[in-house]
Parts: structure tokens; C-alpha cells; sequence
């Protein structure tokens, strides 16, 4: 019987062929800043004009006073999605400026996970990069972003250095809790009959409070950052 040689040696990496490396260029994907501002600042002014509305109400005799508090409790709601909507938008910018090469990837960037069919799609056609505005969408549209904590996460995943003040966090959290008070409990509180009280004056408040930290100071710093 012809000897056998059962042992296995280790083959040296430079006696094997290596697969030539290919690098594949993507086209730029073109996302501007500016219409994400200008949106945030539309559905600003459309929140606001709900207030004629209700001033609308107050000036009937007899006054519609729970008619118009639904109105502004509706204009909290509408609030925190348009911060929410604009945050949403502004990760969708980050991570594009990444993938353009623009900005430095962070850690978050490098672990985001696309459906297969996207990568492969991208794989096989680099043409197929638009694609990713959509992936991005697909990715994001059941998460929420709000309140403080989850608004920071995000800064962090776009690598925007933005250390929010404690008067900031704690405006995000009152208008998070409080919009989640109205839409899922019909602002009340649990085991009482009452709805909770609402001025005109606490929702313009928290209307100018949210846009001057956007426009005035989130903002701003995204675009230094191009």
C-alpha cells in the first residue's frame, strides 16, 4: 500500500495568487442643507397660523375656550413632529456627506446596516448610490428621535459636536413627554378625569424656544462643519 501523508503544513501567503483589489468609485449624491432649513422653517410658520384659528374661537360669544385649547394642544404635536421631521433630514445630510467623503466617517457610520438587496444593487451598479437617500428613509422611518437622549445619539452617529445645555435637554424631554401625553393619553394624566391645562402663551413658548435652537444654534453648526 502506497504511503499516505496525512499532515497538513501551512502554505506561505506569498506563494499564493492574491485577487487584484478593485476599488469602486460611487458618483456624489447631491443633498442640499438649505431646503432642510427652509422646511423646518415652513412648518414653523404653519404651526403659528393655527393660532388665528383659535384666537379665532376665543373672540365667539360664548367663547369656544376647549375648542381652542385643542388647537394648541394639536400645535405641540405638530411641533415636535417638525423638529423631529428636521433631525430626520439632517441625519439623511450627514450620513450622505460621509458616503461623499466629505465628512469623516464615525463609528456609528461604519456599523450602519443596509437590506442586502441595496448592497448588492450598489455592488453591481455604483450608478445605483442615489439609491441611498430611499435606503436611508426606509431605514429611519419607524425610528424616533426625540428627546434629548435620542436627538444626542443622533449628533453622535453624523459626528456633530454639539453638547446640549441642561435648559436644552430639558426643553426636548418637556416637549417630547408632553406631546406623548396628548397623543396617547388625550392629555391626561393616568387615573384622572381632568386634561391637563394649556395656555396660548406655553405653546408660543415652546414654538420660539425650538426654533431659536434650531435656527440659532444647532443649525449653524452643521453647516460650519462643511
Amino acid at each position: 500500500m502506497p504511503a499516505t501523508n496525512n499532515s497538513f503544513g501551512l502554505v506561505s501567503r506569498n506563494n499564493t495568487p492574491t485577487r487584484p483589489s478593485n476599488t469602486i468609485t460611487f458618483p456624489r449624491i447631491v443633498f442640499d442643507l438649505q431646503p432642510i432649513l427652509d422646511r423646518f422653517n415652513s412648518n414653523i410658520a404653519d404651526i403659528r397660523s393655527h393660532f388665528q384659528t383659535s384666537d379665532d374661537l376665543l373672540a365667539l360669544q360664548p367663547p369656544k375656550q376647549t375648542a381652542a385649547e385643542d388647537i394648541w394642544r394639536s400645535q405641540i404635536v405638530f411641533l415636535d413632529s417638525a423638529l423631529d421631521f428636521y433631525i430626520h433630514e439632517i441625519v439623511k445630510y450627514g450620513i450622505i456627506k460621509m458616503f461623499n467623503g466629505d465628512w469623516t466617517e464615525s463609528n456609528d457610520y461604519k456599523k450602519m446596516k443596509v437590506r442586502l438587496g441595496f448592497a448588492v444593487d450598489l455592488a453591481q451598479n455604483p450608478n445605483s448610490a442615489s439609491k441611498l437617500l430611499e435606503e436611508i428613509d426606509e431605514m429611519n422611518k419607524y425610528s424616533c428621535f426625540m428627546g434629548a437622549k435620542k436627538l444626542k445619539e443622533q449628533l453622535v452617529f453624523i459626528d456633530v459636536n454639539y453638547s446640549l445645555l441642561n435648559s436644552e435637554k430639558n426643553l426636548l424631554n418637556d416637549l417630547y413627554n408632553r406631546r406623548n401625553q396628548i397623543a396617547h393619553q388625550a392629555d391626561r394624566v393616568h387615573g384622572q378625569q381632568q386634561k391637563q391645562s394649556i395656555t396660548k402663551n406655553y405653546v408660543e413658548d415652546f414654538i420660539n424656544k425650538v426654533e431659536n435652537f434650531v435656527v440659532n444654534k444647532l443649525h449653524p453648526i452643521i453647516v460650519a462643519k462643511n
